[in-house]
């Protein structure tokens, strides 16, 4: 699944200048929808899910800010922030997009988008400590 991932990323950023929060957004949307039709020829359905979940925090503009602020946060500082995100904040976003989207996936669970904000952080802060 790594494998799978850094190949698309590194493809797409070879056409994509990321300088903000839209530009990124782009990317990710294109990175998405490649890795979809490369996930759809494996055997598992984890990568789908979780293709799935990163899809749905795309498609809400208040969710994606929220998400795109935290990240950001963590590349401008040398420091190592504390790595967990509001999940309060985060389940109050997840409903006001459940609300606001039709054909979303069965169940969001915030604690799922929680989750994966801390993996994409912690991976940022490996990143500083190297």
């Amino acid at each position: 699944m790594f494998t799978l991932l850094k190949l698309s990323a590194m493809v797409l950023l070879k056409t994509h200048k990321i300088t903000d929060q839209n530009s990124c957004r782009v990317f990710l949307r294109e990175w998405v929808l490649l890795t979809k039709s490369l996930a759809a020829e494996t055997g598992t359905q984890l990568d789908d899910a979780i293709l799935q979940r990163i899809e749905f925090i795309i498609s809400s503009d208040a969710l994606y800010a929220y998400i795109y602020q935290l990240i950001f946060e963590q590349f401008q500082t040398p420091e190592i922030l504390f790595e967990s995100a509001d999940g309060e904040a985060v389940s109050e976003l997840v409903e006001q997009a459940e609300q606001d989207k039709t054909g979303l996936p069965e169940a969001v669970n915030p604690a799922v988008i929680v989750s994966l904000i801390t993996k994409f952080i912690s991976i940022i802060n490996a990143i500083k400590n190297q």
